[in-house]
C-alpha cells in the first residue's frame, strides 16, 4: 500500500454548514475529491506535465487532468465538468492556470499543450493547506 491509499480528501465542516453554499457545490464535491487524488506529491515518470518540479517544489498543491478524462471517471458531461470547475474556482476552492508545455504524444511525436492545471492549495513542511479551509 502506498503513502496516498493512507491520506484522507480533505473537506471542511464549515462546507456543510453553510447550507447557502452546499446547495450551490454539492455536485461539484466528487470533482474536487478527484482533484485532491490527483494532486503530484513526488517525482514520477507519469508526471508529463512536470507538476512536481513546476508547483510543488513552489510549495503548491497542483493536479492536470483532462476534461474528457474527468468526465469519463465520473461518469459526468464535460460541459458539468467545465460548469463545475468554474463553481469551484468561483467560490475559492481551486485556482486554475495555463500553461504551455511540450510533451510527447502516444506515437513519441512532441506536442505542445495547454493544459489545465488545477492549484487546489499549498503546502508546508508537507502539511497541506487547501484553498477549501479559507473558504
Amino acid at each position: 500500500m502506498s503513502d496516498i491509499d493512507n491520506q484522507f480528501v480533505q473537506i471542511p465542516f464549515k462546507v456543510y454548514r453553510d447550507e447557502k453554499l452546499f446547495k450551490k457545490i454539492k455536485d461539484c464535491l466528487l470533482l474536487y475529491e478527484y482533484l485532491q487524488y490527483r494532486v503530484w506529491r513526488g517525482e514520477h515518470s507519469a508526471d508529463k506535465y512536470n507538476l512536481y518540479n513546476n508547483y510543488f517544489k513552489r510549495g503548491l498543491l497542483a493536479s492536470a487532468v483532462s476534461v474528457k478524462t474527468l468526465a469519463n471517471v465520473l461518469g459526468r458531461k464535460e460541459k458539468t465538468i467545465r460548469m463545475q470547475r468554474n463553481l469551484l474556482k468561483e467560490y475559492g476552492f481551486i485556482k486554475t492556470e495555463y500553461s504551455m508545455i511540450t510533451i510527447r504524444n502516444k506515437e513519441g511525436k512532441l506536442v505542445t499543450t495547454k493544459p489545465y492545471i488545477y492549484i487546489l492549495g499549498r503546502h508546508i513542511d508537507g502539511k497541506p493547506l487547501y484553498y477549501a479551509n479559507e473558504v
